[in-house]
């Protein structure tokens, strides 16, 4: 009855370190060992295994003890035991790398490594101020491999498939960052994710100035992605999938690419709404959007091709906008105006409305069924009641008018007047900038995946769902640094104010842009 150790190596079978090992999972969870009958007939039960068989190994034991503790009523101690073998795990394998470092140092330093010596013509190993440029390459080297580079690309390298250059060089983050494929964002269309786009499409995004410019969706290979929860005064947090390096404008002012616990975003432009006057002045190619916005949120359709609403209590005050459009009084039912147009039917946008167009249907919309909770201006609720498509348009579009959901609750089942909802949510978005996206926390390399962002013309950002502002991805725009400033290591860099300093800092910002990409051949 023998146990092979890891080394490949056998003893005699030990019920006695069975014992130990499993008490030492009840210690960790209880505080102290009590006696119990568990460990005891774990340990019988792989006794009784071990002697029906010639041999078992270190990790068959292992295996037998989890999936005995698992079955049994303490599935605390289970977890607690297999925790216990993973780090000890994780300790054996820095062991052997420990190991293999020093091996391998050893030989560079004593100039047998054949690598290191063929390596550069023009360098002598045998002298100190090569061979320490030769030990700082060597950790660089170990960082790419092991922290920075993703795991096919090492392994590519390794094979022979492709050459990685300067891995000596490589204690840097990739320069492009970026976020999953699942992150939304506003484009022309909509709310929309990188995964509805292939890379190179060419699309219209808003940008926090509250402006549609050109961008063009770009993926990166695969990176680390830490997750950052952000939160804006009492809405519900957000969660965003992003490289540690992404760049941020912050509402001090500065630019940052090592976002922090605490930071504040900048806010972005919110949308005005036009008053009553500016609606009845505004040409009918455009208020009739705003009048399908209104319909859908709280008219009906009348006739094949045509709609109808009831202006309630205080919407009496639109009617004037309505008979702009078209639309005639039908009659008069306890003191509401009913309005109808045949030939202004009740429609969703579709992606041949401008944003524009969009822009208005939104906020006819929420004339219709918007309100400010508690009359406080910094915040409007609506409730969309109906089918759950009509849910998911306003989800849509509602941010093409630059209108963000921040949170919404499910009011579906609730008790009303007039009955029970069937389906209904209130979303609730920020109509000032009285309050700022907020960092509540960070967890570091939660994933790793492909990552996709966008070259966003003229103002390099845009806006994520939620109204969350983000910079632009990679592209470096050396005109906006030197008149606007930038981050180079984490320091700020004022406008230059002579031709002298200018050329430093462009030297510098170029140094760092090339230090920090890689290139394959």
């Amino acid at each position: 009855m023998k146990v092979i150790k890891r080394n490949g190596s056998k003893v005699d079978f030990d019920k006695n370190k069975i014992l130990k090992a499993i008490n030492k999972a009840f210690i960790e969870v209880d505080g102290k060992l009590y006696e119990n009958e568990t460990a005891m007939d774990i340990a019988d039960d792989i006794e009784k295994i071990a002697r029906s068989v010639d041999s078992l190994s270190i990790e068959e034991i292992q295996n037998l003890v989890e999936t005995y503790l698992m079955d049994s009523e303490r599935t605390d101690v289970a977890r607690a035991y297999i925790r216990y073998r993973y780090k000890r795990e994780q300790d054996r394998a820095t062991n052997n790398d420990l190991e293999n470092r020093y091996q391998r140092l050893h030989k560079l330093i004593t100039g047998q490594d054949e690598e290191s010596n063929k390596e550069n013509s023009n360098k002598d190993t045998r002298i100190i101020p090569t061979m320490r440029d030769y030990i700082a390459g060597f950790t660089c080297r170990e960082l790419a491999e092991k922290v920075i580079l993703p795991k096919d690309i090492v392994e590519a390298h390794e094979a022979g498939i492709i050459h990685y250059h300067d891995t000596d060089y490589s204690p840097v983050m990739p320069m492009p960052n970026c976020f999953s494929k699942e992150t939304k964002f506003v484009t022309q269309f909509g709310l929309k994710s990188f995964k509805d786009f292939n890379e190179n499409d060419e699309i219209q995004v808003l940008t926090p100035s509250g402006n549609f410019k050109k961008a063009v969706v770009k993926k990166y290979g695969k990176q680390n992605l830490n997750k950052v929860i952000f939160k804006k005064g009492n809405s519900k947090p957000v969660e965003v999938f992003v490289t540690g390096n992404h760049r941020w404008f912050l509402n001090s002012g500065k630019v940052t690419t090592k976002l922090k616990i605490g930071d504040k975003l900048i806010g972005i432009k919110l949308p005005q709404e036009h008053s009553l006057k500016e609606l009845e002045q505004m040409s009918i190619e455009k208020s009739l959007y705003w009048c399908k916005g209104f319909l859908y949120g709280d008219g009906s359709k009348w006739s094949k091709n045509g709609s109808r609403i009831r202006l309630c209590g205080k919407k009496d005050c639109f009617k004037n906008i309505f008979l702009l459009n078209g639309f005639h009084v039908s009659s008069i039912v306890e003191g509401d105006v009913i309005l109808v147009n045949a030939n202004c039917s009740k429609e969703a946008p579709c992606d041949s409305w401008t944003t524009e167009q969009i822009s208005l249907f939104i906020e006819g919309w929420l004339a219709a069924d918007g309100s400010y909770r508690n009359n406080v201006k910094t915040a409007k609720s609506i409730i969309t009641i109906g089918k759950k498509e009509d849910i998911d348009i306003f989800k849509t579009y509602a941010s093409v008018g630059n209108y963000h959901i921040i949170s919404e609750d499910d009011l579906t089942g609730q008790k009303t007047n007039y009955g029970i909802r069937k389906t209904s949510k209130t979303f609730r978005l920020y109509t000032s900038n009285h309050f700022k996206w907020k960092v509540q926390s960070i967890e570091e390399n939660v994933k790793e995946e492909e990552v996709w962002c966008l070259e966003v013309e003229d103002e390099h950002a845009f806006v994520l769902e939620h109204g969350i502002p983000t910079g632009n991805c990679c592209l470096i725009n050396l005109e906006d640094m030197l008149q606007n400033g930038t981050v180079i290591s984490g320091v700020q860099i004022h406008k230059p104010h002579s031709f002298r300093t200018a050329c430093t800092i462009a030297t510098q910002i170029i140094t760092q842009v090339a230090s920090s990409q890689y290139g394959i051949r």
